[in-house]
């Protein structure tokens, strides 16, 4: 438990993340790098754009996902894409890599992220789903 002790200077006296600083302001952890963009080959026939921009929409949801929404993001873009692997269309490997990537991009870790990529890609196996020619 912290208590006031006014005779020690501000920068000295140990804050909590949850509490204001002697000047007024919120603590708040140190910004994310920038992002790099995550490379995709995918084949540039009509049936490959379509799976191109299914993924490159997924990993979008990701990234652009709010603080506290990411793993939620990432599960729904592992279900989407998990229907996608398991009627053929994409490789569960290079989707898990895709997926892993974006996730550790916006800061979340990277076991949690692996459990959260293997729990959406089973249940998007259960509804395999292919795209027309």
């Amino acid at each position: 438990m912290y208590h006031w002790e006014p005779h020690i200077p501000c920068s000295n006296r140990p804050v909590r993340v949850t509490e204001t600083s002697c000047c007024g302001e919120y603590l708040r952890p140190a910004p994310l790098p920038p992002q790099k963009p995550i490379t995709v080959p995918l084949a540039t026939d009509r049936h490959g754009a379509y799976i191109r921009a299914a993924v490159l929409g997924e990993l979008r949801r990701v990234t652009d996902s709010p603080p506290h929404g990411h793993n939620n993001a990432l599960y729904l873009a592992s279900v989407a894409l998990g229907q996608l692997v398991a009627g053929g269309e994409l490789d569960a490997a290079a989707v898990t890599s895709w997926l892993t990537e974006a996730a550790t991009q916006v800061g979340q870790p990277w076991r949690e992220a692996q459990r959260t990529i293997a729990s959406g890609l089973r249940a998007g196996a259960r509804r395999p789903r292919t795209v027309a020619a």
